[in-house]
């Protein structure tokens, strides 16, 4: 179908290279083990292997970005999969970071990941070593190169396409009638007569099966358009706990270049003969034999997507309001205090005297980490638990049991996050509740309100699901956690850091979709990155902010000053973009005056007062 297939690396039998093995072990091999999590009969990959993902993703990456920049400088043209691997390779190799699937859907994730890595290194050896090579002009008697024996090769009917790639050491075999053939110069081995062609496939093998993905003939290119449309529709928008996502077709969808989670699919019941597009095509319909009339064209607008993303929690997304002047004259908040021997890291030097860090000017500006809602904590959803949940040494036990259940319903709740189009948490009481469970109960051993409310959230969450038991201990990060005392100081650092960090970045994604275009959450990967920068070896992962050595030295919290400010102006510019001009207050319109970081000469009174206009705002 694409010509950098060719290129694409063959299985090597009985390598001892562990690149070999991530590209091309089944899942069995790769090893798959029960999750630790609340939800029973989740699967995640041997956490030794995760990493190994990450080193081969983060080469070929290189290598690709390297692609892209050379052929921008030579203003030469890339073909659009160029950027589509790039998102390709970050949004499924994310998903192995110790998030639970069922087992089938793990085998199919571990599958769609090797396949995105092998067609991105393809991609790259095609476009680098062999397409230059086309255009060289070869002799009549230059004998062709031998064929690279560490590529899969091709099959064409075309001579001319047969004769460029074998001059280029591509190996390819050529296709040709038995009609054109010699039959007194040819020894004929063996004739073999094709297979009656597939008019369904279905990729889950589950009771009841799952609907077929394609009806037609097999060797139509709609069916391995589908293939992969389902399977990154399953991995981006799925609900891991046992709901089939419906099938959604298009004739000119490319699967390369859709393979990010960018795509914006509208949820809405239909059944596997239906087809649906983003928008009407042009040219045939991929599936002739599916009558016009079935065929639903969708828009992606705020009304179908309101009606058609409805989850199964009972706690529906609160409605966002823009903030007004009028709405700042609220009683100032209480600080809340942290527990007696936490102690956030020393301010660096070049730091205001106040705030300290970015979060602190949420506090001085009065308002709270989730303000486009402007309503009490109280009411407000938090995609993640409150960071005081776990610093709250008021009742040693219920902060155990805030601290020990949040780790062990992490990663699902993560899942469950990933599986909505447009995330939405939970209140600040249906936390409490269900983060506290195991310490509410009366002194008579009855069941109280809270823990009745925690069940009713648990169910609603994880609809029909038998639920593990919290065991001895627990593994957070790769360290074996006793799940009978608070962990130690600089582990429960990282839990708070790492809540607030994952709801800041969702709560700033979550405003940037408001208005405008209906897009989905993942789609604002562009802006959040130079929000919230990370390491350049690292592939960023939207979902789990991962705390390095430092916890404080990167976006919005950065130590150096300049860093800090630049990432402070780059939020503010985008927050600018929410509000209509007529609405925006005249603080963030100043905000656009603001056109080179690098001629931002900010005090530390004027940055302060900068950072609690977006605070408050925001």
């Amino acid at each position: 179908l694409y010509p950098h297939y060719g290129c694409i690396r063959r299985p090597i039998v009985h390598s001892t290279s562990w690149e070999d093995l991530v590209l091309w072990g089944s899942p069995a091999t790769l090893g798959l083990l029960e999750a630790d999590s609340i939800a029973s009969d989740l699967w995640v990959v041997d956490p030794v292997q995760v990493p190994k993902f990450t080193e081969v993703a983060k080469r070929i990456r290189k290598d690709l970005q390297t692609l892209i920049q050379d052929a921008k400088d030579a203003g030469r043209d890339l073909p659009a999969a160029a950027q589509g691997y790039d998102a390709a390779l970050v949004h499924t190799v994310s998903r192995l970071h110790h998030i639970p699937y069922r087992k089938n859907v793990l085998h199919l994730l571990v599958r769609e990941v090797q396949r995105t890595l092998l067609e991105s290194d393809g991609f790259v050896s095609y476009w680098t070593r062999f397409w230059p090579q086309f255009s060289k002009l070869q002799m009549v008697d230059e004998a062709l190169p031998a064929a690279t024996s560490q590529l899969m090769g091709a099959f064409t009917p075309d001579p001319e396409i047969a004769q460029k790639f074998a001059s280029t050491g591509i190996p390819i075999w050529l296709i040709r009638s038995a009609s054109t053939i010699s039959q007194t110069h040819t020894h004929v081995k063996q004739w073999c007569q094709p297979s009656v062609p597939s008019i369904s496939l279905c990729l889950e093998d589950t009771s009841p099966p799952s609907p077929s993905i394609w009806r037609g003939t097999a060797d139509h290119r709609g069916k391995y358009i589908n293939m992969h449309r389902y399977t990154i529709t399953h991995l981006v928008f799925r609900d891991p706990w046992g709901q089939t996502i419906p099938v959604y077709n298009d004739s000119e969808f490319d699967p390369i270049l859709r393979t990010s989670p960018s795509i914006g699919i509208v949820r809405r019941p239909t059944s596997s003969s239906t087809v649906m597009f983003t928008s009407r095509p042009t040219g045939d319909l991929p599936n002739s034999t599916i009558l016009p009339e079935y065929v639903q064209y969708t828009s992606v607008t705020g009304v179908s997507a309101s009606t058609s993303t409805s989850s199964s929690l009972s706690f529906p997304a609160v409605p966002a309001k823009r903030p007004s002047e009028s709405g700042s004259g609220r009683s100032p908040k209480k600080r809340k205090s942290l527990k007696p021997g936490f102690h956030a890291p020393p301010e660096p030097p070049l730091m205001p005297s106040k705030p300290s860090a970015w979060f602190y000017a949420f506090e001085d500006a009065e308002v709270d980490l989730g303000l486009p809602r402007q309503m009490s904590q109280d009411l407000r959803h938090f995609f993640f638990p409150s960071a005081t949940l776990f610093a709250n040494a008021s009742s040693p036990a219920r902060q155990l049991a805030n601290i020990m259940n949040w780790l062990f319903m992490r990663t699902a709740w993560i899942g469950h996050l990933m599986s909505m189009h447009h995330p939405h948490g939970l209140q600040a009481q249906e936390w409490r509740d269900l983060l506290g469970m195991t310490a509410y109960h009366s002194r008579r051993g009855e069941t109280t309100h809270a823990q009745q409310h925690a069940e009713q959230i648990l169910d609603g969450i994880f609809p029909g699901h038998h639920f593990n038991q919290l065991g001895p201990t627990i593994v957070y990060h790769q360290r074996t956690l006793p799940t009978n005392c608070i962990p130690p100081d600089d582990v429960l650092r990282h839990i708070i850091w790492e809540v607030n960090e994952a709801n800041l970045r969702m709560e700033v994604a979550s405003l940037l979709t408001l208005e405008g275009d209906e897009r989905n959450i993942l789609q604002v990967d562009d802006i959040l990155r130079p929000i919230f920068p990370g390491l350049e070896d690292t592939t960023f992962t939207f979902w789990m902010p991962i705390p390095n050595g430092q916890h404080h030295n990167h976006g919005l919290s950065a130590d150096r000053w300049q860093d800090r400010v630049r990432s402070v102006t780059q939020l503010g510019r985008h927050l600018t973009c929410v509000w209509d001009d007529d609405a925006m207050p005249q603080p963030m319109l100043n905000l656009r005056t603001i056109s080179n970081f690098s001629t931002v000469d900010f005090n530390a009174d004027q940055f302060h007062a900068l950072e609690k206009i977006i605070a408050k705002y925001y």
